[in-house]
């Protein structure tokens, strides 16, 4: 008696990925009485980079509390930042800053200024490349939120 192969789908994990790495994968199907022929192999890359997401490449007047955030990567156990206000890298007022969160909050951020930013993703076994640099400039001003001009019997805290 035969029996036939029923469908099923299965992923894959790679546990300890290289960045920008060709892999091979192929498959082949097993029950108690039978086993099928190995399916035709295919190739894959995986990612290169970790990829931005905001402020995006150009922004203008951002605030001075900005976070830069950068898309989630599946693998990845830790992000580096770079901060400036020169586009090497090199000025003193340069910050570095490791997470394994996707987001980083700059220090010491000053008012009109363009500011450049880039990172990359770290595994257990890779780093990644730098992204490409993104700059942003801050606002020259604040503005007020609250409360409306004129408004009367306002709390005592006021929000800006």
């Amino acid at each position: 008696m035969h029996q036939s192969f029923c469908d099923i789908y299965i992923s894959a994990f790679i546990y300890e990925p290289y960045f920008n790495q060709k892999y091979y994968i192929r498959a082949r199907q097993m029950n108690p009485v039978d086993t099928s022929n190995w399916s035709g192999t295919r190739y894959f890359y995986t990612q290169s980079l970790v990829s931005q997401n905001t402020p995006a490449n150009g922004a203008l007047n951002q605030s001075i509390n900005v976070s830069l955030v950068l898309n989630a990567s599946a693998g990845v156990n830790w992000y580096d930042f770079e901060f400036d206000t020169s586009s090497s890298f090199s000025s003193p007022l340069y910050q570095s800053y490791s997470t394994s969160d996707v987001s980083f909050n700059p220090l010491n951020i000053e008012l009109n200024q363009k500011y450049y930013w880039r990172a990359r993703g770290r595994t257990n076994a890779d780093t990644s490349d730098w992204t490409g640099i993104r700059d942003f400039t801050t606002a020259n001003t604040v503005a007020l939120s609250s409360p409306a001009n004129g408004s009367q019997n306002q709390n005592v805290r006021v929000n800006c």
